[in-house]
């Protein structure tokens, strides 16, 4: 009989599997219905951003350590955290797998429409945020 107990690394990668797929999926379906894909990550930042008051507004580095983190939760790879009193920068890699994208129909500059749920947030901590690809990096800032 199968067991139920799974460890911890197993759970970890199932559910970076799944919040790729449902992310992904999310996106595909707007495009298949051309409905505005731009819409859906802006009412997830709204949504999301109330758990962000949490955060010491002006602490950019502590804001930057958080938002790498919700990359990492997806599966994307953190290459670096910058961060001073104006300005944090996260850089991150790999997400998503090439093979999601082919299973999904969809390009990068699809996926990429995820980050943009950090806009929101920024914009409720009283922030600037831009995201900017660079090959296959794409740099996350918050700014004053």
């Amino acid at each position: 009989m199968p067991t139920t107990d799974f460890a911890s690394e197993e759970i970890r990668e199932a559910a970076q599997g799944n919040a790729t797929g449902f992310a992904l999926g999310t996106i595909a379906y707007l495009k298949q219905r051309g409905l505005p894909v731009e819409a859906w990550p802006a009412l997830l930042g709204r949504v999301f951003s109330a758990w962000w008051d949490q955060l010491p507004q002006k602490d950019l580095a502590m804001i930057a350590r958080v938002a790498a983190l919700q990359t990492v939760s997806l599966g994307a790879t953190v290459q670096s955290i910058t961060a001073d009193e104006t300005r944090a920068e996260v850089v991150i890699t790999a997400w998503p797998p090439q093979d999601s994208l082919a299973a999904f129909g969809l390009s990068q500059a699809d996926a990429d429409v995820v980050w943009q749920t950090f806009a929101p947030i920024a914009l409720r901590l009283g922030l600037r945020f831009a995201m900017r690809r660079d090959g296959e990096d794409m740099r996350l800032t918050f700014s004053q």
